[in-house]
């Protein structure tokens, strides 16, 4: 299923363009969009929807946020991270396809592959253990792929030609 491109464009400009990028009260606000179009998705039984809308939702903008406040509790955002961490679990629990935790963990590992240790988090183990073998299975070219990639000084996967900067 396509994300519709009216929904790209509203997440795009005013989630990650608008919200993500501003002040506590505005990075509240886009978990809160993103925990409330996950759930939205998850009724709604559109998981195939939401697998597809998973690298969108999970936007570097709004990985950023998620790393950034989920390892301390004191962080001002710490809760709404994690409740929308726990959204994303939530939702691929819901999946009997997996489709959303597969898709989940490509996004996730892609920032990070050490995503659980930097952020204190057990979302990648959750969603791991949802993946029957063959989920896996389709799952290991992409962790191939990420694990073979050159990384970057900040540890961030270098894409595009090996040993390129």
């Amino acid at each position: 299923a396509a994300v519709p491109t009216a929904f790209a464009d509203f997440w795009r400009t005013v989630v990650d363009g608008r919200l993500a990028a501003s002040t506590h009260e505005r990075r509240a606000t886009a978990l809160l969009v993103l925990r409330h179009v996950i759930a939205a998705e998850t009724r709604g039984g559109r998981a195939a929807r939401l697998a597809a809308a998973t690298p969108l939702l999970l936007s570097p903008p709004l990985l950023r946020v998620l790393a950034n406040n989920l390892p301390q509790r004191a962080n001002y955002l710490h809760t709404p991270a994690r409740e929308a961490m726990e959204a994303v679990v939530t939702a691929a629990k819901a999946d009997a396809s997996r489709s959303v935790a597969a898709a989940a963990l490509s996004v996730l590992l892609q920032r990070d592959p050490a995503w659980d240790a930097h952020t204190r988090s057990t979302g990648v183990a959750s969603l791991s253990a949802l993946l029957d073998v063959a989920a896996m299975q389709r799952h290991a070219s992409f962790l191939r792929a990420v694990f073979a990639a050159p990384m970057a000084a900040g540890g961030e996967v270098v894409r595009g030609k090996r040993g390129s900067g």
